[in-house]
């Protein structure tokens, strides 16, 4: 996926940057060895009043008491680019969203009043999505750390967050077909949720890039959203001089679709080699 996200960051000439706001599921067993007596109610996710608290989910063919805490999902360039900094640990950055192996747990940074409960180097399952990953505490954030509220729906803050990545890649093309998939899914995900940041003045030329791509790869309208959220920007001349973002859902889709049919076709044809059949 950062191969991805950097045509695209090259073509528009723009922080590409993958981000979305919600909880993440973890195993109660887990995460009340971590909080011992303490309680976790601040850092479950609420939503209008309510939580998601030791509710039964099957995971791998059994049953666990889960809990939805607080959580976000960003890539490397969104934690640059949001100025993030821990006070313990890694940073998110390229070089630790390489996984050696698919088993290997993935670096998570967590909010400052984490600090205490988990430690650099404690690991646990989250689940997102419709999956499992075995994760790894990275980082723990400063204290304060937030997002600009043009990028999240409450205040912003991180401190009782966990941050779980996006642009996670597997560098050992050996895995199962089941634990490559889990992160191929993850990638079309992080590009699901891809965008690039327009400035002031620079609309009316970037909707016409757009367009002519859009024409060139018959490809559905691009939504913009902003002071002209839900705009129909493909067969309309409408600009607004606003910071806005745009959505490179069906545009990043079709380069993610791609790459997952070449890791594939390589990872059978490898597979096919090694078995001497066609």
């Amino acid at each position: 996926m950062r191969k991805l996200l950097f045509m695209a960051e090259e073509f528009f000439r723009s922080p590409v940057l993958s981000l979305s706001e919600g909880g993440v599921t973890a195993k109660d067993e887990e995460m009340d060895r971590f909080f011992g007596e303490r309680s976790n109610k601040d850092f479950l996710e609420d939503l209008d009043g309510e939580t998601m608290e030791s509710s039964p989910m099957a995971i791998d063919g059994q049953t666990y008491l889960v809990s939805r805490y607080k959580g976000v999902q960003m890539d490397a360039a969104s934690f640059r680019f949001f100025g993030l900094r821990v006070q313990e640990g890694e940073e998110l950055n390229e070089n630790n969203l390489i996984l050696e192996h698919a088993s290997d747990p993935v670096p998570i940074v967590l909010g400052s009043q984490y600090k205490g409960i988990l430690k650099l180097g404690d690991v646990l399952d989250i689940c997102w999505g419709w999956y499992t990953y075995p994760c790894r505490v990275a980082g723990i954030l400063e204290e304060g750390a937030v997002m600009p509220s043009e990028f999240c729906y409450e205040d912003g803050s991180l401190d009782y967050s966990i941050i779980f990545p996006y642009g996670v890649q597997v560098a050992d093309p050996l895995g199962t077909v089941e634990e490559l998939y889990k992160y191929a899914e993850l990638a079309l995900t992080g590009l699901d949720n891809a965008v690039t940041l327009v400035p002031d003045g620079k609309l009316r030329q970037r909707v016409e890039l757009i367009k002519s791509v859009a024409r060139q790869y018959h490809l559905p309208p691009i939504k913009v959203f902003g002071e002209s959220m839900g705009m129909n920007f493909l067969g309309k001349e409408s600009a607004t001089t606003v910071m806005i973002m745009l959505v490179l859902t069906v545009t990043l889709g079709y380069f993610a679709l791609y790459g997952m049919f070449v890791t594939f076709y390589d990872r059978f044809s490898r597979t096919a080699g090694s078995t001497g059949s066609i």
